[in-house]
């Protein structure tokens, strides 16, 4: 059985950054996390070959309790 991993990571979304002027670095209070563009194009690659070949995929994350979020939206996507 062909066994597929994925493994995704949140990133801030990119439509809604802001930089602090004094410190040149990224303000993450109040932008939402999502699922790095990269790794969700993994994924559809994942899932794609599942339909084509069969078998299991798993997508896997480490960070803090809200990246439940992004593997739920994993397991809408048709991960098993």
């Amino acid at each position: 059985m062909l066994r597929i991993f994925v493994l995704i990571k949140q990133v801030p979304d990119l439509h809604n950054l802001e930089i602090d002027q004094k410190t040149g670095t990224l303000i993450r209070e109040g932008i939402e996390n999502v699922i790095n563009p990269d790794d969700l194009y993994s994924l559809e690659l994942g899932l794609s070959l599942k339909e084509q070949y069969g078998g299991e995929i798993t997508a896997m994350t480490m960070g803090p309790p809200q990246a439940e979020f992004a593997l739920r939206e994993c397991l809408a996507m048709g991960v098993d």
